[in-house]
C-alpha cells in the first residue's frame, strides 16, 4: 500500500497551487527543497557560467538524481538551459539555468 510521506504532501500541495495559480504559464514548479524553488522557471533560473556548473548544482541539490534530458530554449532576449532529472526517489524535476554570459561566446 502507498503510503504518503510530508514530501509527498508538501509537494502535491506546491504543484496543485502552482497549476491553479498558472495554468496558462510556461513555468513549471519541480521540487519542494527551497533549492529546487529557486531555479524552476525563467524568471528565477540560476545564473550559471559553465555547463559544469549547471550539473554540479542538480548533483549539489539532489544527490543521487539522474538528468536524462537537457533542452536549449530561448525566451526575452535571453539563453536558458532546461535539465530535466529524475530524484533518487523518482521524482521528475526541471531546472532553469541562464546561460546568456557564455552561451555562443
Amino acid at each position: 500500500m502507498f503510503r504518503f510521506t510530508k514530501f509527498h504532501l508538501l509537494f502535491f500541495f506546491v504543484a496543485s497551487t502552482t497549476i491553479f495559480s498558472c495554468s496558462n504559464s510556461k513555468e513549471t514548479i519541480t521540487g519542494t527543497s527551497e533549492a529546487a524553488l529557486k531555479a524552476t522557471t525563467t524568471k528565477s533560473a540560476k545564473t550559471v557560467h559553465s555547463v559544469d556548473e549547471e550539473y554540479e548544482w542538480v548533483y549539489g541539490n539532489f544527490p543521487g538524481a539522474q538528468v536524462y534530458e537537457r533542452e536549449l530554449i530561448y525566451e526575452k532576449s535571453k539563453y536558458y538551459d532546461v535539465l530535466k532529472f529524475e530524484t533518487q526517489l523518482g521524482d521528475s524535476m526541471v531546472a532553469y539555468f541562464d546561460i546568456t554570459c557564455f552561451y555562443g561566446k
